[in-house]
């Protein structure tokens, strides 16, 4: 047993105490005692003895038995919104991680960095890392594409929209599910909005950007149904500018009944400029937004298209353990469905609707 505070208890230690093989207690402390036809007894008396030795696994060591550092990285891009990272989806990283008994480490890189043939081949061993989880999911530089594949470094993109080693959550279902949603209330005239469209669509966005309003135009067709005209552009980016392009969107005489917004911004300047112009939500106007939660809008629940995160974050650590362990066998992408949580801010379409609101110029 050790005699100093600094002494370290071995497993050799352990066996010396109790007079048995140190491969019996390695057998026993890597949970394989069963499988080595170990007694319950022995098993039992070894792991106290562990415990009263103040034993502690030496995972380096162990790990460079293994030729691995036990972490993984993941990389986020330094430029501003590149790489989406809300709370539930790195909580479900981090809760895989552990579950595989390994730590997670997070870093930043410039393009640069990321499209360099000398730096890219080093970044594991730069991070002291074993595989890279990618959370780079917009305007994804080809070359660094390129070069992970050229290298075959174990690497998992994270909603990136790629056919290989991505885990992807499924936008275009998400379209599609807020407008079967509004199609089975009964509406007939519903629209599409997204106010960062053309500015989205010509930064080379995130593939969502594309895929929740096709799946929603795509669907309102399928039903014999011509999509109406959301606000999809605005001067500004600022919430007058937003409210202002919900309001003309909504002045209309042939205005819609239902809105699919891409997002809970698009929801609330909508929400906001029914206000203004007179319009019950959900009684003349329904609206349904895409976002990681439900949550509250006054006194009313959205009805939200959910994204999956947490399937995101599991099996994208799950598939990394994969490429780790196969590093020159890449993975088909997996691609998650969203689901549709039933809020107070969609109903069917009331059977004699208001008139159409009044202008901005007659209304105070």
């Amino acid at each position: 047993m050790p005699t100093k505070a600094c002494d370290v208890t071995t497993l050799k230690d352990i066996a010396a105490k109790l007079g048995v093989g140190v491969s019996t207690v390695s057998y026993v402390m890597r949970g394989k005692g069963e499988e080595h036809h170990i007694s319950k007894t022995l098993v039992e008396r070894i792991r106290a003895t562990a415990e009263l030795m103040h034993y502690r696994p030496n995972v380096a060591a162990q790990n460079m038995r293994l030729g691995r550092f036990g972490n993984v990285a993941l990389v986020l891009g330094a430029r501003w919104g590149i790489g989406h990272l809300p709370a539930d989806l790195l909580t479900a990283i981090g809760d895989q991680v552990e579950a595989h008994d390994l730590r997670l480490l997070i870093n930043r890189f410039e393009d640069q960095q990321l499209t360099d043939q000398d730096f890219v081949p080093r970044i594991l061993r730069e991070l002291s890392s074993d595989g890279l989880l990618i959370a780079y999911n917009e305007q994804v530089p080809t070359q660094m594409i390129a070069l992970i594949k050229r290298f075959q470094l174990p690497a998992i993109w994270i909603d990136a929209g790629l056919p290989q080693d991505c885990v992807n959550v499924d936008d275009l279902g998400a379209g599609r599910l807020a407008a079967e949603h509004l199609l089975t209330l009964g509406h007939r005239r519903i629209a599409y909005s997204h106010f960062d469209w053309p500015v989205a669509v010509t930064r080379g966005g995130h593939h969502s950007v594309a895929d929740r309003r096709r799946g929603c135009e795509d669907t309102v067709r399928a039903a014999g149904l011509e999509p109406l005209e959301g606000a999809l552009r605005t001067d500004a980016a600022d919430r007058t500018a937003l409210i202002a392009a919900a309001r003309r969107c909504l002045a209309g005489p042939d205005r819609p009944t239902a809105v699919v917004c891409y997002g809970g911004e698009d929801g609330e300047a909508f929400f906001a400029a029914a206000h203004l112009l007179g319009l019950r939500v959900p009684q003349d106007l329904s609206l349904v937004v895409v976002s990681d939660r439900q949550r509250p809008i006054l006194d009313r629940l959205w009805t939200t298209v959910c994204i999956p995160l947490r399937e995101l974050g599991t099996q994208a650590v799950t598939m990394l353990s994969e490429r780790i362990a196969a590093p020159q066998h890449p993975l088909a992408a997996r691609s998650f469905p969203h689901h549709v949580m039933p809020g107070t801010t969609t109903a069917p379409p009331t059977s004699n609707p208001l008139p159409s609101p009044p202008s901005s110029t007659t209304r105070r």
